[in-house]
C-alpha cells in the first residue's frame, strides 16, 4: 500500500475535499460517488458520510493508497487560541 501524507492548515478537511485534494478524485461527484459506494476507509473503518470531518492524524485508504492528515503551524496556532483564548500573533481584519 502506497502512504503519502497531506499537510492542512485548518482545523479539519472534508473527506469529499481530501480526495479531490489528493488526486484520488477528479471532481466532486467523482469523490462522492466513491463514498457513496463505501470504497473509502476512514481510520480502517468504511465512511460514507461525505462531509465527514478529518483532522490531523486522521487515515484515508481508498484502493491501494492511504493518506494521513499532518497539521502545519497555523493549526497549531489555532488550537493555541481556542484552548488559552490569547493569540500567539495578533490580527485585524482588512476590512475594518
Amino acid at each position: 500500500m502506497r502512504e503519502t501524507t497531506s499537510k492542512i492548515t485548518t482545523e479539519f478537511i472534508k473527506l469529499d475535499s481530501l480526495l479531490k485534494y489528493e488526486g484520488l478524485a477528479e471532481t466532486g461527484g467523482e469523490a462522492k460517488l466513491l463514498i457513496q459506494e463505501g470504497r473509502v476507509r476512514v481510520n480502517g473503518a468504511v465512511c460514507t458520510q461525505r462531509g465527514k470531518k478529518l483532522r490531523p492524524g486522521d487515515r484515508v485508504e481508498l484502493g491501494d493508497t492511504a493518506v494521513v492528515i499532518e497539521c502545519l503551524s497555523a493549526v497549531s496556532n489555532w488550537r493555541a487560541f481556542a484552548t488559552t483564548g490569547r493569540r500567539r500573533r495578533s490580527f485585524t481584519p482588512a476590512s475594518m
